[in-house]
């Protein structure tokens, strides 16, 4: 392992993040606090469990298994890039076309570049549309951010 401690710092740092994000979302109005007392625990969990696992890396309870997943070949870096445009695309993407467009496009796109069938790409997007637009739409009852596009031109 390169950095064995850069991976737990970075980790320790999300965690205590999400820990002031959940008791800062407590004092949320209503409805604005539910989106974020059921993801933000869900995270804490999962950050928890990659804490584990980097104690246990350090500790040398596990093995390194870098060079297997192509570390020697740059794909890791590569895929950390690829990683940082998504983060990118999907902030863009959703500031200009709003949430709603943007989680029925996003993951069409994102299905596409990875090569998957035209089916499963357009029944993906489809899916995480609808779910996100029943849960923020309907179970909330909350408006999403309409996009600087549609505000511009269609109001």
């Amino acid at each position: 392992m390169k950095n064995k401690y850069g991976s737990l710092i970075f980790t320790l740092i999300l965690f205590f993040s999400f820990v002031v994000l959940l008791f800062s979302s407590v004092g949320y109005p209503g409805k604005a606090k539910l989106f974020p007392l059921i993801i933000i625990p869900l995270s804490l969990i999962l950050l928890g469990i990659e804490i584990f696992k980097d104690i246990l890396a350090i500790r040398g309870k596990r093995e390194a298994q870098k060079t297997d997943q192509g570390e020697k070949s740059g794909e890791t870096s590569r895929g950390f890039w690829d990683a940082i445009l998504w983060i990118v695309i999907s902030l863009f993407g959703s500031l200009f076309f709003g949430f709603v467009v943007a989680f029925f496009l996003l993951p069409l796109v994102y299905s596409r570049t990875h090569k998957e069938r035209w089916s499963t790409s357009i029944l993906l997007s489809l899916s995480c549309g609808v779910v996100f637009y029943i849960i923020f739409g309907y179970v909330f009852d909350m408006r999403l951010f309409e996009g600087f596009f549609f505000t511009l031109f269609f109001q």
